[in-house]
């Protein structure tokens, strides 16, 4: 019979590694969960396991703003992906969690399913963990994509088009020098024809 339950003080290290074998994706997936229980953005007894006959099938943690008293976001949502009944238990397990989380959990819940998998959660499967999220209630609110640069730090003036001789330089003020109404200004101008909802 399947179990859900909180991990106990001595789980937290088991709970990281759930599922992983690289040891990259591990360290990565433990060092992202203590820095989240540092912060009091996730708790202990917000990170639970589905269990059967005591073996771990899946695992689940919800995240908050730290500060806040309720959780607003699911992370590190994983069970066996390659399984066939893996939407069953990943469903499972949310169901469960939620209804253990109780008055602790916001209005809305989201969750961000990162394509291709990367750093801290390392997320694989993404079509099966649409297909549960879907299950689960879940609507898809946006899609977007994520670009990194890393330049070596002597390259970066050069890479970016910053010159001394440029006559269009760029010029970096903070918030406080601008004001607020220039801020807002600036931010509705940037995303006027975004498809973020």
């Amino acid at each position: 019979m399947l179990h859900v339950r909180a991990i106990t003080a001595d789980e937290v290290t088991a709970f990281a590694a759930f599922g992983r074998q690289s040891g990259q994706v591990v360290h990565d997936v433990a060092t992202y969960l203590e820095a989240m229980l540092a912060k009091g953005a996730m708790r202990r007894e917000w990170c639970f396991v589905l269990e059967k006959d005591g073996a771990w099938l899946g695992r689940l943690a919800f995240w908050t703003l730290p500060g806040s008293e309720v959780a607003t976001d699911v992370v590190l949502w994983d069970v066996p992906w390659e399984a066939a009944d893996c939407a069953r238990l990943g469903l499972a397990l949310f169901r469960e969690a939620c209804l253990l989380m109780g008055t602790q959990l916001d209005g809305t819940i989201r969750h961000v399913v990162d394509t291709p998998p990367m750093t801290p959660q390392w997320q694989t499967h993404p079509a099966k963990r649409q297909a549960v999220l879907e299950a689960a209630g879940f609507q898809l609110s946006r899609m977007t994509d994520r670009f990194d640069w890393h330049a070596p730090p002597d390259r970066a003036q050069t890479a970016l088009g910053h010159s001394k001789n440029s006559e269009h330089e760029i010029v970096y003020r903070t918030m406080p020098e601008v004001g607020e109404a220039a801020f807002v200004d600036a931010i509705e101008r940037v995303s006027r024809f975004s498809f973020d909802q």
